[in-house]
């Protein structure tokens, strides 16, 4: 009797692929996103023989590493969403709740792709147009919100930038809030971690 070849994990995939596995990712996931609904994971993991847990970490790798775009992101969810419902009628919030993580992940890892230095001239032109909004600047940029408020963030924490500009993103933050409060609160937060990282710079 013919045996069946085992399934390939993702570690041993990853392994094995080395400098490769960024480019096979790249392509499984956008297969993947652009094919129609009737190509779910039973298809892709006998197609490319890989294990059904092998087959979601290599969509969700590809989606935090930013090698898909966001309208593929979208589609994967859709997708996903569909063959969701297909099994469970009304399900659905489990894929949301994922895909919101997934994005929020995705998000981080786009902004620390970001130099000190392009970091910091974004800083400026916030702190320079205090009447344009952070939603507008993202647009420009061609980043999500989220995107930038994590590289700005980092800008505060990492001590990239004078304690002027904190200031004037902490007042600017604060004057657009409609929560205030919790905008105060987040900014001690993000004080704290950045005066203990001055402490660390301190102590070299």
């Amino acid at each position: 009797m013919e045996q069946t070849a085992k399934k390939r994990s993702f570690k041993s995939l990853k392994k094995s692929m080395g400098n490769e596995y960024d480019a096979f990712d790249r392509k499984y996931a956008k297969e993947y996103a652009n094919s129609s609904n009737e190509f779910s994971r039973s298809y892709f993991v006998n197609k490319y023989n890989v294990s059904g847990n092998c087959h979601y970490k290599l969509l969700y790798d590809a989606i935090i590493c930013n090698r898909v775009s966001e309208e593929e992101v979208n589609k994967m969810e859709a997708k996903a969403l569909e063959n969701q419902k297909a099994k469970v009628p009304n399900a659905g919030s489990s894929s949301h709740l994922n895909y919101a993580k997934l994005r929020h992940e995705r998000y981080k890892y786009i902004a620390s792709t970001y130099t000190e230095k392009e970091i910091e001239e974004l800083v400026k032109i916030i702190v320079e147009n205090p009447k344009i909004s952070l939603e507008v600047i993202a647009t420009i940029k061609g980043i999500t919100l989220i995107t930038l408020k994590f590289m700005l963030r980092k800008a505060i924490v990492e001590c990239y930038i004078s304690d002027s500009e904190v200031m004037g993103l902490y007042e600017r933050s604060i004057k657009n809030s409609k929560n205030p409060e919790k905008t105060e609160k987040g900014f001690q937060k993000i004080f704290e971690e950045r005066n203990s990282k001055i402490s660390e710079l301190l102590s070299k």
